[in-house]
């Protein structure tokens, strides 16, 4: 098998994942606005796998490049190791790898941003609440009337 046919197979593979990682990221946000908690935690516990995939995949293209001589892991990098046909090809690819990386960052971006506002809504709502504790704010913070207490380190 040629070089050519080695990496490009293999990203291939890597775009394969990125629409993956692109389909977990649209069920996450999905879960986030449904308010479902145990989707939530299943669809952030299947985000913590694919983590770990993309730094494995990051690992093998490394090595791939390294195999092939190629100076840098660029894209840049690689797609000067080729001409002519074998060249477009990988641009192509690029390309569309590049679309698929920013949609999963706008949906992660997304995310983000309704997470926030459902935990500011939430602390809100806490404060109303005739049992509230008032011990921590969305930021992990405590509240001022707290500062200096010893009420959260006492044993039991």
């Amino acid at each position: 098998m040629s070089e050519f046919t080695t990496y490009y197979e293999f990203m291939d593979k890597y775009e394969e994942f990125y629409k993956t990682v692109k389909q977990a990221e649209e069920e996450k946000l999905e879960a986030i606005l449904s308010n479902d908690l145990s989707k939530m935690e299943s669809s952030l516990s299947a985000y913590e796998s694919i983590i770990k995939q993309a730094k494995q995949y990051e690992e093998k293209r490394m090595k791939l490049c390294a195999s092939m001589g190629v100076d840098g892991t660029s894209f840049e990098a690689v797609s000067a190791h080729f001409e002519g046909e074998e060249k477009q090809r990988l641009i192509l690819q690029k390309t569309r790898l590049e679309r698929l990386i920013e949609t999963v960052n706008y949906l992660n971006k997304r995310s983000m941003e309704i997470s926030d506002i459902q935990l500011k809504y939430s602390e809100e709502l806490a404060k109303k609440s005739p049992e509230a504790t008032h011990c921590y704010n969305s930021k992990g913070e405590t509240e001022p009337a707290l500062k200096g207490s010893n009420l959260l380190n006492k044993q039991v």
